[in-house]
């Protein structure tokens, strides 16, 4: 630590361990929201991208009903991620 209020013998020495360790446990909880979201999209993407991919062969018999549906879902959840990264680069601005 940089500062001396956490030291050994500072009379504070409580308070700021309970403030850091509290402030890192939301760090750590908001943190891992924002990963779980990433992670989330990683999925949609990585499962919707193939199927519309597999969908779209039928496209010279006319057999693809659920091509553009999936084709929207992967583009959309993309898109969706680029506004939270940029909504939660914004908040962290001073």
């Amino acid at each position: 630590m940089i500062s001396e209020l956490s030291a050994f013998g500072s009379p504070v020495r409580p308070l700021m361990v309970a403030v850091i360790l509290i402030h890192a446990l939301l760090v750590a909880a908001f943190g891992a929201g924002v990963w779980l979201y990433a992670i989330a999209t990683l999925l949609v993407v990585a499962g919707f991208g193939p199927a519309s991919s597999s969908a779209i062969r039928g496209i010279a018999q006319n057999l693809t009903p659920w091509a553009g549906a999936f084709e929207r879902i992967n583009a959309y959840a993309y898109f969706a991620w680029i506004v939270v990264l940029a909504v939660m680069t914004m908040r962290r601005r001073p």
